[in-house]
This record gives C-alpha cells, structure tokens and sequence, in this order.
C-alpha cells in the first residue's frame, strides 16, 4: 500500500478498503447484525471516540484514548463482556522520565490519557458480573510496561476476570467474547 508521500509501501498492507463509512461520533453504525456505537471521548485529541461492538448477544468495549472517566463511561463498562481498556502509562514512571514537563501534564491532565491505578479503578468500580475479561490497551512505551500494568490492575482487582496486555508491534492472541 503507497503510503500518500513517499510512494514507498506502509508497514501494515490492509487492501483495498471497499466499504468506507464516515461517522459522526456519537452515532451508530450497522453492519448486518452487528452494531457499533461510536461514544465520545474528552481526550484532547480531534473528535476522539471509543466503540462497544455489538452482535445482540455480546458487547466488546474498545475504550482507549479516554481522557478522563467521564459521566456515562462506568454505565458503558457495566454493559460489556468484554474490554479493551487503556491503560497508557504509571505516574511514577511519567514523573521520573525525560518527557518536558508540559508533556508530562498533557498525559495526566483531563484531555490525556489513563494511568495504570485509573484503569484499574475504572474497571474495579464498573464491571459487571457479565464481564469475561479485559485486555489492556494503549501502553505508554516510555511511561509503562506490560509487568507493570498487569501488577497494578491485579492488586486492585484481584482474580475477578482473566486480564490481558495487547501488543505493541504484533497481533495479540484472540480472546473468546
């Protein structure tokens, strides 16, 4: 695939993309029976959103790039099987690491993104019995590690549901919704 301004190839060849569908955030799209809601995130990026996927019998949360925990967010956690959640960075590593300072509250801040012990928190107070497990997603290189995420969610939340990291540079393993 020509990458648009070197005429070199991507990394990742998907094909030919036939069904392109432009959304609004906040809005659902339908493909057959399987739903996916958009839901608007604050994270300071341009109309960020996360989606839940739903084929009437499941709900797959991808919940990443959330900014903050905002209203509406535990409700979204409550009603899934299953989560991807990010988990991006540790503040101890954020605090310490070479990122200017400015930086460094940009992640923690409002519009950035989920620490380790927020996630945890997050998925400690919201799941419901009905969620199977959660896939950690989105983890700082430079702030986080695989160890340490899964370290911090397990000591918050102990053994109720199986817990997952999603690789960085390859495919994670399936996971059964």
């Amino acid at each position: 695939m020509d990458d648009g301004c070197t005429g070199r190839r991507s990394r990742h060849d998907v094909g030919e993309i036939k069904d392109l569908r432009p959304y609004a955030a906040g809005s659902s799209l339908h493909f057959g029976t399987v739903t996916v809601e958009t839901i608007r995130t604050p994270h300071d990026g341009v109309d960020g959103v996360a989606f839940v996927v739903d084929d009437g019998r499941h709900r797959l949360g991808i919940l990443t790039d959330l900014g903050h925990v905002f209203d509406g967010l535990k409700t979204v956690i409550a009603s899934l099987d299953a989560v991807l959640v990010e988990s991006n960075y540790d503040p101890n590593l954020l605090a310490e690491g070479f990122y200017p300072e400015p930086l460094k509250r940009r992640i923690r801040g409002s519009g950035g993104h989920l620490s380790n012990v927020e996630a945890a928190e997050l998925l400690r107070t919201s799941a419901g019995m009905r969620l199977n497990w959660a896939c950690l997603g989105h983890l700082s290189e430079e702030n986080n590690n695989p160890e340490l995420a899964l370290n911090t969610h397990r000591e918050m939340l102990g053994d109720r549901f199986p817990l997952f990291v999603a690789g960085r540079d390859a495919a994670t393993d399936v996971l059964e919704v």
